[in-house]
């Protein structure tokens, strides 16, 4: 008996949609500058780009993450509109990545490649441990959260918080408390 299973039935369907959609969107280089492939690739399935080489009206160079809004109207030359985050905007993946109980996090040269394909868009493999198990997940940034979201490898999205380290942890619990208190108080001066 011979099994035919498409590569469709293993894509979670937020993937599906990237995978499978026709989406077009220019991509300009000047002298050699600009996306390269990869990123190119990345940005049109939703994910983030790092850039270090952008250029502001007075023709000053500043560093910002970049993503292109899918899922809103296109602009008047048939392209994705995009949206930037500068530094100044307050995601730092180094401070983000050490958030998670990421296993290659502990190794100086997995470290700097994990960073390095994340800021090209990347959604690489990393080992995390859940119940005990090593299992692997992949991530990808989400600068506009100041997050990073884990996922199967099929695609399937996956909880963030329960990889969380224990500090992280605490601060998130007692960040949640502060704010269970504050909801408190302005319920009871409502009354």
């Amino acid at each position: 008996m011979i099994f035919q299973v498409s590569i469709r039935d293993r894509l979670h369907k937020d993937f599906q949609r990237a995978f499978y959609g026709s989406k077009t969107h220019n991509i300009y280089i000047k002298d050699g500058n600009g996306f390269t492939i990869n990123q190119a690739a990345n940005l049109i399935q939703g994910r983030s780009v790092f850039r270090t080489d952008l250029l502001n009206i007075n023709g000053q160079e500043y560093k910002a993450w970049i993503t292109l809004e899918l899922n809103q109207p296109k602009d008047g030359y048939g392209n994705f509109r995009s949206k930037m985050f500068s530094e100044g905007y307050g995601f730092n993946l180094n401070e983000v990545l050490s958030r998670y109980s990421i296993k290659e996090l502990e190794d100086p040269g997995l470290m700097e490649k994990l960073e390095t394909s994340l800021k090209n868009g990347g959604s690489p493999l990393v080992t995390v441990n859940k119940n005990g198990e090593d299992i692997r997940l992949r991530i990808a940034a989400v600068p506009q959260f100041t997050q990073i979201n884990f996922y199967e490898q099929n695609g399937k999205p996956v909880m963030r918080e329960q990889f969380l380290t224990s500090k992280a942890q605490e601060k998130l619990a007692h960040k949640t408390e502060g704010h269970q208190q504050g909801m408190s108080k302005s319920q009871g001066l409502s009354r």
